[in-house]
């Protein structure tokens, strides 16, 4: 069951991450010169220099949210995606309780034989069907448990990256006034092509 709930919590998360911010260009209608204008003013009030190069100063640090993401979806918070965030983070606390579970459940088990073992007078180098399964079925609560940690350490690093490179791209412009024109060139008598993104 466990199992079936992280795959949907897999399918969820990659959905996810596949959207684009999109907010930012619905709620900034404007015509190109003004978009252009904004872009520049943008970069010139950024940038900084460094001996003969030009760097634009980004808005996000990558090393700040990869920093944060050592609680889940922190690093995603900082970027201001605050759906993966959410996601990143009940999933971490999900993970993290069915491995709370299974450590009880391990711990109830290794009590079940120890009590088991003084009630009926067996020593621990011997064991008999009872006793046998009592161990098989506390493995299987301790490997559960550690294959849990291993998904764990996998959404960590999957935060993380995600994390760092959401703070490196947070600042790139994404245009969706992406089009391509055909004009007839009467100066060349041919049709000119101008394409815009």
């Amino acid at each position: 069951m466990e199992k079936l709930v992280f795959l949907i919590f897999l399918f969820f998360y990659s959905t996810v991450l596949a959207q684009d911010k999109t907010i930012e260009n619905d709620t900034l209608k404007t015509n190109k010169t003004d978009f252009l204008k904004l872009q520049k003013d943008s970069l010139n009030s950024n940038k900084k220099r460094i001996g003969k190069v030009m760097y634009a100063k980004m808005t996000k640090s990558p090393n700040t949210a990869l920093y944060l993401s050592i609680i889940p979806g922190l690093g995603q918070f900082y970027n201001e995606s605050y759906i993966k965030s959410a996601v990143i983070f009940t999933a971490s606390a999900s993970i993290i309780m069915i491995m709370y579970n299974r450590q009880i459940n391990f711990d109830r088990m290794q009590s079940t034989i120890i009590d088991y073992q003084k009630e009926n007078s067996i020593p621990d180098d011997q064991t008999d069907a009872t006793l046998t399964r009592y161990r098989q079925i506390r493995e299987v609560y301790r490997d559960d448990r550690d294959l849990w940690g291993f998904y764990l350490i996998g959404v960590y690093i999957v935060s993380a990256i995600d994390a760092y490179v959401g703070a490196s791209l947070f600042d790139f412009q994404v245009n969706d006034n992406i089009s391509m024109n055909f004009r007839p060139n009467f100066k060349n008598y041919g049709l000119s092509v101008n394409i815009d993104f």
